[in-house]
Order: C-alpha cells, then structure tokens, then sequence
C-alpha cells in the first residue's frame, strides 16, 4: 500500500490543486494533451475523473499535473521549462523530462497517467 504524504503549505500542487498541509495520496499525470484535458474544465479533465473514483481507495487522493498540450517524448529533447500554460502545444518539458523533475516520493504514488506521442 502506498505510503501517505504530509506537505507543508509551503508546498502547492499545480493546476489549482491545493493541498493545505493535508495528508494524501498522489496522483501522477505525465504526458501530452490527452492527460493533461486540453480544453476541458478541471472537473471535466481524466486526472479529476479518475482520482474521484479512485478515492473510495485512496481517501484524500489528489492529481498532480506534469502533464501539458504538445509535449513529446523526448529523447533528443533539450529544452528545460515551458514558456507558455498547459492549454499553449509546446514539445517542453518532454515527458521524460516531466518524469525526471518530479520530485515527490514513488511511494505515495498509488497511480500514474501517462501518454504521449514520439516526435
């Protein structure tokens, strides 16, 4: 069973998702247009639909959002950030680089999304 994680206020998730110091479980969202809900409201996005069913599991099960439209897979990619918001196509961060960034613990992570596209 994966491991609760406890994060300070200082620590926020991205895409309007809070986590106000509360215990919970991570959601991981990597990729392209596709996870991140290119267009849709947050409620409407698969990162919320499937971490409210997922809740009845993982109580307090929150996504946490690498994800952006446009990224690749990106073996060759040499970019570093985004310079635009999710909804901008932009190839940067790769998906391998979102991968690489993330710094929360494997442990608490109960779920990962990913897709993409090589380019």
């Amino acid at each position: 069973m994966p491991r609760i994680v406890r994060r300070s206020r200082s620590h926020s998730i991205e895409n309007g998702y809070i986590t106000d110091g509360h215990e919970f479980y991570i959601l991981a969202v990597f990729g392209n247009s596709a996870p991140w809900g290119q267009g849709l409201r947050n409620e409407h996005k698969s990162a919320t639909l499937v971490a409210n069913t997922l809740a009845t599991t993982f109580p307090g099960i929150q996504p946490l959002v690498r994800a952006h439209s446009g990224a690749v897979i990106g073996r060759s990619a040499h970019c570093i950030e985004s310079k635009f918001p999710g909804e901008m196509p932009e190839s940067c961060p790769s998906i391998l680089q979102q991968v690489a960034a993330d710094p929360g613990d494997p442990a608490a992570v109960p779920a990962v999304i990913l897709d993409g596209r090589h380019k």
